[in-house]
């Protein structure tokens, strides 16, 4: 009889193929899914940083979401703006042109004229057209806010008037204001760009660490694969050994008796 707390050559196979098995399903499992933390029981800590991890970069992806649409929205309205201010150029040169009133005829003033309500009401028309995802890109920007509706024809500043050097100031200073919307657009898009370059060097950081904690390492798990699975074979061997030789001795002890 075996003393008290002796294994058997059968015993310490069997348990040997069943953590030989559990290895090899944890394994094929690190392999399956690429991760080597596929529940806390893993690695508790690790799942709780990947965790803080993974809602970090959840809140980083959402603000670099709303930036690239800000971005987008800043490009739309420079854009639009821009048409603006190329149009109250060549207004401004129609004004500039329409003081020379002793080297035109009033055919030609009326041509001039005819072409500067042309630009006011593409102003206007732009104002009220002009969209980015459902939002006016000009809203307000008419040519009364500008203060240029007095350009129209029979307005004050009208071609054919005489106050055609104040409509000039007043075509520059709706220049100038387009100017100054459009500088302060760009220098929010810089800042937007600055802080989206920083989020993304933020991001790359801690998906490396995220990677590393996470991330099955595919090299280890494969040889881990490959010696688990021999020790199950070798188990095997073991406890089928350990019962053959076990029947070879009762068999023995039986002849023996019958002898």
């Amino acid at each position: 009889m075996l003393a008290l707390g002796v294994q058997t050559g059968e015993q310490i196979g069997l348990r040997a193929f069943a953590r030989a098995t559990r290895e090899t399903g944890v394994h094929l499992e690190r392999l399956s899914t690429g991760k080597k933390i596929n529940r806390p029981s893993d690695d508790p800590p690790g799942f709780v940083a990947v965790n803080e991890i993974d809602v970090r970069q959840r809140v980083i992806n959402v603000r670099r979401d709303r930036i690239a649409f800000e971005q987008s929205y800043l490009g739309a309205l420079d854009g639009a703006k821009s048409v603006v201010g190329d149009l109250l150029i060549d207004l401004k040169g129609i004004v500039i042109a329409g003081a020379n009133k002793g080297g035109l005829t009033d055919e030609e003033r009326d041509a001039m004229q005819i072409d500067a309500d042309s630009i006011l009401s593409t102003i206007n028309a732009l104002s009220n057209t002009s969209e980015f995802n459902g939002q006016k890109l000009l809203a307000g920007l008419t040519t009364e806010s500008l203060n240029l509706s007095g350009l129209f024809s029979g307005g004050k500043y009208r071609i054919k008037g005489d106050s055609l050097e104040d409509a000039a100031k007043l075509v520059d200073s709706a220049i100038s204001r387009i100017n100054s919307e459009r500088g302060a657009a760009g220098n929010r898009a810089k800042e937007l760009e600055s802080e989206d370059r920083t989020l993304a060097i933020e991001l790359e950081a801690i998906t490396g660490v995220r990677s590393s904690i996470e991330d099955a390492d595919y090299a280890v798990e494969t040889a881990g694969l490959v010696r688990s699975q021999m020790l199950a074979q070798a188990a095997t061997f073991v406890t089928q050994f350990s019962r053959n030789l076990k029947a070879q001795t009762m068999m023995t002890l039986l002849n023996g008796v019958k002898a």
